[in-house]
C-alpha cells in the first residue's frame, strides 16, 4: 500500500524563471521486526521552489528553498537481546533549506558565491510519549573563483575556494518511566569550521594532470590539511590510463560526540576524526564505437575509524586503535546493441578489514546486469536489472556470535508507454522474484512490489 505523487512546474517572470514542486509519499511498510505484528510505515511531504534571474550581463542570482516533513515508524530492541521487539515507535522530522547563489564572470574569473541555511528538528515517540527531540542548524558560506588560460599547447585551470561553516545542535531527552533515565537531559553543543582549498588542472596533448590541497581550521579538533593528485594519459585513441591518490578526513557526528539516548548510547567527547589515504589506477577502453569498458584497481586505508563499542553498557563510540583497509577491483562495461537497445554491467570484488577481521555487512562480490530498450518512435521504454550481492559477515547481537548472510539476487523492471504526447503510463517492479534476503540480522526486508503510475506533462 504505497503511494507516491508529485506535481511541478515553472513560469517566466520577466527575465527570471520561477520553478516549484511538491511530492508526497506514503507507505504502510512491512513489519521490520519480522514477528508478524503491526507494520512500520512512513510518509513524507517535500516541497521546493527555485528562482533564477540574471541581474547583469555577467551575473545570475539563484534562490532556492526546500521543506520536508517526514514520519517513520520503527521497532526497537527494548530488552537488549539483539532482536527487535514489535512495539510502537515513531520518529518525526522537519527540514528546511534556504540558499542564495550568485554566479557568473568577475573580471577574468568564473565566480560563484553562496550562502545557505539548513535546519532540522527531530522528535521521537515511545507509545505516543515524547521521548526526545533534537534540533540542528547549519549556516554555511563559500566563495569559489576559477580561471582557465592557455600557453601554447598547454591549458591551465586554477580554482580557489574559501568556506566557513557553523553548526548548532540542541538535544532534549525526557525522563524514562522505566527508570533508565531519571531526569530530563538537555545539551546544546556547537562547532565552527573554516577552510581554504586550491585546485590546479593541466592539459597538454594526450596528458591531463590535477593537484589539489585543502586546509581545514576546526574549533573542536586539530587543524588538518588534505590533498589529492591525479593524472590521465591517452595511450591509444581508444585506450586511456588514469591514476589518482589522496587523503581525506571526517569529523565525528554530534550523536557520536554527545550521544542520543543515555539509557543505551552515550557520546564520547574524546573522539578523533577519521583520516584516510587512498589511491586508484584505471584503464578506460572503447574497442568499438558502441562499446566502452572500464577497469579500476583501488586501495584505501582508514585510521582512527569510528565504531560503536558494545563492550560496555550503555554503548558508546570509539576510535579503532588499528587501521582499516579496503582494496578491490571493479570492472564495468556498456554496449549499444542497437540505437534502441543497450546493455550495461558491473562487478566489484572487495576485501574490507577492520582490526584484521572482515568488516561487517560488506560483500566480497557485488554485480549488476541491466538492459534498456526504447522504441524508435520513443513511445515505449523498457528496462530490467539483476543485482547480485555476495555473502556478508554480520553479528547476531542476541548471542554476539558471528554469522554469514547468504548471497542474493534481486530482479527489478520498468515499463513505460506514451498514451498521448502528454500522458505516459508507467509500471515498475522491485524484487520481482520475491527473494527472501537479509542485509542486517534481525531486520526484515520487503518482498515483491509492483508500482503502477501515470505521468502527465501538459
Amino acid at each position: 500500500d504505497t503511494v507516491r505523487s508529485d506535481i511541478s512546474g515553472g513560469v517566466h517572470l520577466g527575465p527570471g524563471v520561477l520553478f516549484g514542486g511538491v511530492e508526497y509519499f506514503e507507505t504502510d511498510g512491512i513489519d521490520i521486526s519480522g514477528l508478524g505484528g503491526e507494520t512500520d510505515g512512513s510518509r513524507s511531504t517535500t516541497s521546493l521552489v527555485t528562482f533564477n534571474m540574471p541581474i547583469s550581463d555577467a551575473l545570475t542570482l539563484e534562490l532556492f528553498g526546500r521543506y520536508a516533513d517526514l514520519a517513520t515508524q520503527s521497532d526497537p530492541d527494548t530488552d537488549f537481546d539483539g532482536r527487535l521487539d514489535d512495539l510502537d515507535r515513531l520518529g518525526k522530522s522537519q527540514t528546511t533549506q534556504l540558499a542564495a547563489t550568485l554566479s557568473g564572470k568577475v573580471a577574468a574569473f568564473d565566480a560563484r558565491a553562496q550562502v545557505s541555511l539548513s535546519s532540522t528538528e527531530r522528535e521521537s515517540f515511545e507509545e505516543s510519549r515524547l521521548a526526545s527531540t533534537t534540533e540542528g542548524e547549519r549556516l554555511q558560506a563559500n566563495v569559489r573563483l576559477s580561471r582557465s588560460f592557455e600557453q601554447g599547447e598547454l591549458t591551465h585551470r586554477i580554482t580557489g575556494l574559501a568556506e566557513v561553516e557553523q553548526d548548532d545542535f540542541t538535544q532534549f531527552v525526557a525522563a524514562n518511566p522505566a527508570g533508565f533515565i531519571f531526569s530530563d537531559i538537555r545539551q546544546s553543543p556547537s562547532t565552527e569550521n573554516a577552510a581554504l582549498a586550491l585546485e590546479y588542472v593541466l592539459q597538454y596533448s594526450r596528458y591531463t594532470a590535477t593537484a589539489s590541497v585543502r586546509y581545514d581550521d576546526f574549533d573542536a579538533f586539530e587543524n588538518a590539511t588534505t590533498w589529492r593528485v591525479g593524472g590521465a594519459y591517452q595511450l591509444l585513441p581508444a585506450l586511456s590510463l588514469r591514476a589518482s591518490a589522496g587523503t581525506g578526513i571526517k569529523t565525528p557526528t554530534f550523536f557520536e560526540l554527545f550521544g542520543f539516548d543515555p539509557s543505551s548510547f552515550v557520546g564520547n567527547p574524546d573522539l578523533e576524526p577519521e583520516t584516510s589515504l587512498s589511491w586508484e589506477v584505471g584503464l578506460d577502453a572503447q574497442p568499438t564505437p558502441d562499446t566502452t569498458l572500464s577497469l579500476t584497481w583501488f586501495d584505501a586505508e582508514l585510521e582512527d575509524e569510528i565504531f560503536t563499542d558494545f563492550s560496555g553498557f550503555p554503548f558508546t563510540a570509539g576510535n579503532r586503535q588499528t587501521g582499516s583497509t579496503r582494496q578491490g577491483i571493479e570492472l564495468s562495461a556498456r554496449h549499444a546493441v542497437t540505437d534502441q537497445f543497450q546493455l550495461s554491467s558491473q562487478i566489484t570484488s572487495l576485501t574490507s578489514e577492520a582490526a584484521g577481521v572482515e568488516e561487517l555487512r560488506v560483500p566480497e562480490t557485488a554485480a549488476s546486469l541491466a538492459v534498456a530498450y526504447t522504441s524508435r518512435s520513443d513511445r515505449f521504454r523498457f528496462g530490467a536489472a539483476l543485482d547480485y550481492v555476495g555473502e556478508q559477515r554480520d553479528t547476531d547481537f542476541s548471542t554476539f556470535s558471528a554469522v554469514t548472510l547468504d548471497a542474493y539476487t534481486l530482479l527489478s523492471g520498468t515499463f513505460a508507454v506514451k498514451l498521448t504526447e502528454e500522458i505516459e503510463f508507467t509500471l515498475r517492479g522491485e524484487n520481482l522474484l520475491d527473494e527472501d534476503y537479509v542485509d542486517v540480522v534481525g531486520f526484515e526486508t520487503p518482498g515483491a512490489g509492483l508500482y503502477v503510475g501515470i505521468r502527465i506533462r501538459p
